[in-house]
C-alpha cells in the first residue's frame, strides 16, 4: 500500500501535509457502511454489486486534493479514479453527505440510463457495481477557489475502479448476487463479498488496474462542460444552518 500511495503522489504532484478537519476513524466507518448499505438496496436489484472496502491510498489522494480548497474536480485523477465532492458551511455530517448523493436516485432512470430533470452522477458512482474501493478525506477551508464561501468543509471521495462509464448502467439488473465475479463467492446483505470479508468492519483495499472509458455525468465524472456550467449544474453544494 505504501508504494501505491507514493506512486500516486509522484504521478499527480500532490504533497502530503497536515490536513485540518480530517475524518475520524468512526466517520470513515460510517462512510463505508453507508456506501455498502445503499449499494445493497438499489432498485431495481443488482445482480453484480460488489461490497466496497476502504482504501487508505485513495483517502490520501482525496486528502491531498481536499487541502487545496478548490471547488472543482481533481484533473490529475481524470480517467484514473472516480470522484464525488461535497461542501458545507456548517459542521460536516458524513451521513448527510452520502445521503445527499444517494438521494439523486430519484433523478435516475435505470431503463433509459439517463438523469431526468436533475443530476444523478453522484448516485451512479456510489452504486457503480465494479467500484469496490473507496477512500475519502475532508478539509476545513478558510476560503474556497471558485466559490465565495468561507470556513467551509470540503469532502472528497475517490473510487476505484472509477464509475460513470459512458453508455453503461451502474450495475446489472437481476436477483441479488446472481452474477457475482468468481472472486466474490459469498452473498452478504445482497452484496458480492470475498470470503475473508464480514459485514461489521471496514477494510483496506488495493487499487485495481481497470482502465475506464470516457466518463461523464455530474460531479462524479468529468465532462467537457464549461467551468461555469459545472458550477451551476454539476456540483453538490449544501448549507447546514
Amino acid at each position: 500500500m505504501i508504494w501505491k500511495t507514493a506512486l500516486y503522489y509522484a504521478r499527480f504532484g500532490l504533497v502530503l501535509a497536515l490536513v485540518s478537519g480530517q475524518l475520524t476513524e468512526e466517520q470513515k466507518k460510517t462512510i463505508l457502511n453507508l456506501h455498502n448499505m445503499y449499494r445493497s438496496i438499489v432498485n431495481p436489484p443488482a445482480a453484480d454489486m460488489l461490497r466496497m472496502t476502504w482504501d487508505d491510498g485513495l483517502a490520501l489522494v482525496a486528502a491531498g486534493y481536499a487541502a487545496q480548497c478548490i471547488w472543482e474536480h481533481n484533473p490529475d485523477v481524470k480517467n484514473e479514479l472516480g470522484e464525488n465532492l461535497f461542501i458545507t458551511t456548517g459542521t460536516l455530517n458524513v451521513n448527510k453527505s452520502i445521503d445527499k448523493w444517494f438521494d439523486e436516485q430519484e433523478h435516475y432512470n435505470y431503463e433509459s440510463n439517463i438523469c431526468e430533470v436533475w443530476i444523478c452522477g453522484h448516485y451512479t458512482q456510489v452504486v457503480w457495481a465494479k467500484s469496490n474501493n473507496v477512500g475519502c478525506a475532508s478539509h476545513l477551508c478558510g476560503t474556497v477557489k471558485n466559490l465565495a464561501y468561507k470556513n467551509s468543509t470540503i469532502l472528497v471521495c475517490n473510487y476505484s475502479p472509477p464509475g460513470n462509464v459512458v453508455g453503461r448502467r451502474p450495475y446489472a439488473k437481476g436477483a441479488p448476487c446472481s452474477n457475482c465475479p468468481e472472486k466474490a463467492v459469498e452473498c452478504i446483505e445482497n452484496l458480492c463479498t470475498p470470503t475473508d470479508n464480514t459485514t461489521d468492519e471496514y477494510y483496506m483495499g488495493t487499487h485495481p488496474t481497470e482502465t475506464p472509458l470516457t466518463r461523464a455525468v455530474s460531479s462524479a465524472g468529468f465532462t467537457k462542460l464549461s467551468a461555469a456550467t459545472l458550477l451551476l449544474t454539476a456540483l453538490t453544494v449544501t448549507f447546514i444552518l
